[in-house]
């Protein structure tokens, strides 16, 4: 049986998966076009669920494209849709799309305000990859906006839910965002003349872009790879390691089969500046030529003209350098111009959807809503960003919680770090899903341990953490011993029959301490020799 012999519904259903499947392999102007042919046998099947899937699909293939308008107008269509049929899972991701085209033609304030409605609709739902999908939206946004810590925030709740759901190469691609905004933080730091912070963030940023690299490899995901592998490289040659740069960027070879022309160029970029970092100017200038004569479109030779205008500077060929600042001004002003085009004919789509659409007033509201003042965002933001601070696989407060709670006061707790003892042994031999129930039935029992002063934080992967209140060293070290032995002894066979689990605990009186930097240092090292000599043992002072 052929596919034209199928029913209408069943036909559809096949090409969206169709579609979706070639989306992956960023085959879009394909994907495209299967998924129109979905749209019309979702239409013959007068089948509203089908409907939306179909515009969506069609939505995310086009704005791949930069087919705007049409995008726009496909997405909207999917968001009535997925709302008549009380999807809000499907909603929040289309609202997503909408959210990045908006961003793409510099309507910043409305992107926000979208990406936050898409993620307020995916948080009502238990759809953890609409969560997921709806995080890294606002996370993005926020970078986009400069606005770094809250990005951070978003970006990593985007990475756990990944973690959580399974996708290592969608929390490949988190971790490497949260790589980038630490590297926006850098140059902050950078612009301001402080060096030494600006080091210490690119750092961290390059630790996240290595993680996400090697994430992105295991999980087979060679785009999500090589942007990860030309953003570390960028952090190492920032950090003065030009040479380990560019022996990263030697590593990876170029497949034009499986390749794309914009990951190409993102390398050469980077390596045309570590060139430049090294006063290898003339290597820089020929190979930012080269990319320069094999640009795609407009933004991207307006961005090289100006990074040549600067690599001419740098060798002394002031002509040159002229004749490509100006081509870049000219192309600034026409790509400008066309963007603000571009931002008239969506809003344009907008409109007539909203006047297409028999909700015309509820639209007319939403469109008001958008115009809401920053300080209103911002409340909006606040709440999303107080979810942020919970753990969402044991319900305890998280790293950014106890980072605040230190900042207050610094000196008021002393701290105990706990790491589960060979955790990667759950998880191999009996499987993830018996690891994640080790981890609540762990959060369980320093719930238990815990006064009302004191506060449990899940550190990170199976590592915990306790602050407590107004202990001297000796009862923080009999604390610790007691949570040790409730761990070692509780009923671990009711999870799953055989498994055993213990923890090492590191202990850091603030007596000891100088500041909240410090007494993580000491508990964490600490905790480094309770796992040094053995395991399932308590290291104080």
């Amino acid at each position: 049986m052929t596919l034209d012999d199928l029913p209408a519904a069943a036909q559809s259903a096949s090409l969206i998966e169709q579609a979706a499947a070639l989306l992956q392999h960023s085959h879009f102007g394909v994907a495209k076009a299967i998924a129109r042919r979905a749209l019309d046998a979702a239409i013959d099947s007068d089948d509203r669920h089908l409907l939306a899937r179909a515009c969506a699909i069609g939505a995310r293939a086009m704005y791949m494209l930069d087919e705007d308008e049409a995008a726009m107008a496909a997405a909207l269509q999917a968001i009535e849709h997925w709302r008549a049929v009380g999807d809000r899972a499907g909603e929040a991701d289309s609202r997503a799309v909408v959210a990045r085209i908006l961003l793409g033609i510099g309507e910043t304030n409305e992107a926000l305000a979208e990406s936050l409605a898409g993620l307020e609709a995916a948080e009502t739902t238990d759809d953890l990859r609409a969560r997921m999908l709806g995080l890294i939206t606002v996370g993005n946004v926020y970078h986009e906006l400069g606005q770094f810590d809250q990005a951070l925030v978003f970006c990593e709740r985007a990475a756990e839910t990944a973690r959580l759901l399974g996708d290592e190469a969608a929390q490949a691609a988190a971790i490497d965002t949260i790589g980038c905004v630490y590297s926006g933080l850098a140059q902050v730091e950078r612009d301001a003349g402080r060096r030494a912070e600006a080091d210490e963030f690119e750092a961290m940023g390059e630790r996240r872009s290595r993680e996400g690299m090697e994430m992105a490899r295991r999980a087979g995901h060679r785009e999500y790879e090589a942007n990860a592998l030309g953003n570390l490289a960028e952090s190492i040659t920032l950090l003065g390691r030009h040479d380990e740069a560019l022996a990263l960027l030697d590593a990876w070879t170029f497949d034009p089969s499986r390749d794309t022309t914009p990951m190409n160029h993102h390398h050469l970029q980077v390596r045309a500046r570590v060139l430049r970092m090294q006063g290898r100017h003339e290597e820089a200038v020929g190979l930012l030529v080269r990319v320069l004569e094999n640009a795609e479109d407009k933004r991207r030779v307006m961005t090289y003209c100006q990074q040549l205008a600067a690599a001419y500077e740098d060798i002394g060929d002031l002509r040159a350098a002229l004749d490509h600042h100006k081509r870049f001004h000219a192309l600034f002003v026409e790509v400008n111009s066309e963007a603000a085009q571009r931002s008239a004919r969506v809003a344009a789509v907008r409109l007539q959807t909203a006047q297409a659409n028999e909700r015309a007033s509820q639209e007319h509201a939403r469109a008001q809503d958008l115009l809401l003042s920053n300080e209103q965002l911002s409340r909006r933001s606040e709440i999303l960003m107080r979810q942020s601070l919970e753990d969402p696989l044991t319900g305890l407060p998280n790293r950014r919680m106890m980072d605040s709670l230190l900042d207050t006061d610094p000196l008021g707790y002393g701290l105990l770090l706990i790491d589960v003892d060979h955790f990667k042994h759950v998880n191999d031999d009996h499987s993830h899903l018996i690891g994640d129930a080790v981890l609540r039935d762990l959060a369980m029992l320093l719930r238990a341990a815990c006064r009302a002063a004191d506060t449990p934080v899940r550190h990170g992967g199976e590592e915990f953490a306790i602050l407590l209140r107004d202990l001297d060293p000796t009862t923080l070290t009999l604390t610790a011993e007691r949570l040790r032995s409730r761990v070692q002894a509780h009923d671990w066979p009711a999870i799953a029959p055989g498994l055993a689990v213990t923890v090492s605990i590191g202990v850091a009186s603030p007596r000891e301490a100088n500041g909240a930097q410090t007494l993580i240092a000491l508990a964490d090292r600490r905790l480094y020799l309770a796992k040094a000599a053995g395991r399932n043992r308590v290291i104080a002072s």
